[in-house]
């Protein structure tokens, strides 16, 4: 639920604003009658007591729950919103009127507030009113089981995050008209699909584009550290266009980070990945891993890594090549090569197919009592890797578990469909637990893959020659 407020010089243009069509009066605080013109009046007479040299006397917030949301809420529910809000806020004394708006799909509250304390005549302190209203909607998000702002933002990080990994969007994204930023991003996207020897290659076919390349050095090393886009007197930078348009994520800016590939010495140059010793991060990352339903303790695993890189934060895992998967709130990174992690401790217990390292942590937490192997998939691109040891186990013992997270649907899918093809057999049924999709195989494989270990149950020592190392 997202909660905006500030404070207004007229109190007759705000009340008029929301007598407009669509908006129901719903809610009223310290007033009598049942007309809105008497609570109007009642307000403005209060108003004019005040002796102080404010000007801006009314207060104008608005509670917009999601749209789902906002939707199955009774008019009930609406006022207990509105009660919540100002008791939050210390403003249960002052004078308050509210509307329901329907005039759009996404149904909203607004309360217009009294500044005026109708009691000692004292104007209520707004400092910080947009700031301080956004954490008490969120406050009331949680308390009324409605969806919070800061898990639709982490929803869209994650579906960002995801796009970004498997190289395509997870929904087709529609030009929003023909600005200069499109342009620019248009000929970016026709000049790309060639590689460049280097940065000044493909600023030189930029600039046959007729685009002006503004380059941006180190000031000390006057190394080129990124570059920006002029058209038509306009400049952005390629990070602004797109984070797939800078040198780095073209390949065309030299590698700086060299991971020594252990966890206990990951420190290298100065300004490269170093073991991170803040607090601050670690409070960071802890809150992170809350998105996924992590609790702190979870992240003592061994396998598990807090990295810092100049001021940003990461928790990260090693995979089979002894490169390192990152991740933070806003993305998702690569050191070394890509590849799966897997985590063998022995034949006789299952193993488990879990995407990332949130899947591995959210697994542990769930089953502390349990043993496991497990193969964590750490991107969608690692998919074919797992073929050669997935050919390797005992079929029966293999369970997928990815967790039913929104902005993951699409990546769930590819893994799903991947899985069940290397089979060619079908799952025992769907089910779920605790926040994962689940499937356990318990058929072989068909005759047409009969040479496989899989389904010669009677060759043991074969099976034991090919455990996964």
């Amino acid at each position: 639920m997202i909660g905006k407020a500030k404070s207004n010089r007229s109190l007759s243009a705000t009340i008029s604003y929301n007598l407009k069509e669509g908006a129901s009066f719903i809610y009223q605080n310290k007033l009598d009658g049942i007309d809105i013109n008497d609570h109007w009046l009642q307000m403005e007479d209060l108003q004019k007591c005040y002796q102080g040299r404010s000007g801006q006397l009314t207060i104008h917030a608005v509670l917009s729950p999601g749209i789902e949301d906002g939707l199955k809420l009774s008019q009930e529910k609406w006022s207990e919103m509105a009660r919540k809000y100002l008791l939050k806020m210390n403003l249960t004394d002052h004078q308050t009127i509210g509307f329901l708006h329907e005039d759009r799909e996404h149904r909203h509250l607004h309360l217009i507030i009294n500044k005026v304390n109708s009691g000692s005549l004292k104007l209520y302190h707004d400092s910080y009113i947009g700031k301080k209203t956004q954490k008490a909607a969120d406050q009331i998000a949680s308390e009324m089981n409605l969806v919070r702002a800061r898990e639709i933002m982490f929803q869209r990080r994650l579906r960002a995050i995801n796009e970004e990994d498997l190289g395509t969007p997870l929904q087709p994204k529609v030009p929003a008209g023909n600005g200069i930023k499109l342009k620019m991003k248009l000929i970016l996207e026709d000049v790309i699909k060639t590689k460049y020897a280097d940065a000044e290659a493909f600023f030189l076919a930029l600039e046959k584009r007729n685009l002006v390349i503004h380059r941006y050095k180190n000031s000390q090393t006057k190394e080129l550290r990124g570059y920006g886009i002029e058209l038509g007197g306009c400049i952005l930078d390629a990070s602004a266009i797109g984070r797939k348009y800078s040198l780095r994520a073209l390949g065309l800016q030299p590698a700086t980070i060299r991971i020594n590939n252990t966890k206990s010495n990951c420190r290298t140059d100065i300004g490269q990945l170093v073991i991170l010793k803040s607090k601050k991060g670690k409070k960071i990352l802890e809150e992170l891993a809350s998105n996924y339903s992590i609790c702190k303790e979870s992240l003592k695993d061994e396998r598990i890594i807090m990295l810092q890189k100049d001021n940003y934060y990461y928790l990260a895992i090693q995979n089979d090549s002894k490169g390192y998967t990152l991740y933070n709130t806003y993305s998702k990174k690569y050191e070394g090569e890509k590849d799966i992690t897997t985590i063998f401790i022995d034949a006789k217990y299952q193993t488990i197919i879990v995407q990332d390292l949130f899947g591995y942590l959210r697994w542990k937490q769930e089953h502390k009592n349990e043993k496991f192997n497990f193969l964590i998939i750490n991107s969608p691109a690692n998919k074919e890797k797992l073929s050669e040891k997935l050919t390797r186990l005992p079929l029966q013992k293999i369970m997928i578990a990815l967790i039913s997270q929104p902005g993951s649907e699409l990546v769930n899918k590819i893994i799903w469909d991947y899985i069940k093809q290397v089979f060619l057999g079908e799952p025992h049924a769907y089910k779920r637990q605790s926040g994962f999709s689940t499937i356990e195989f318990s058929k072989k494989l068909s005759a047409s893959n009969s040479h496989s270990e899989l389904e010669d149950e009677q060759k043991p020592e074969i099976r034991q020659a090919n455990r996964i190392k």
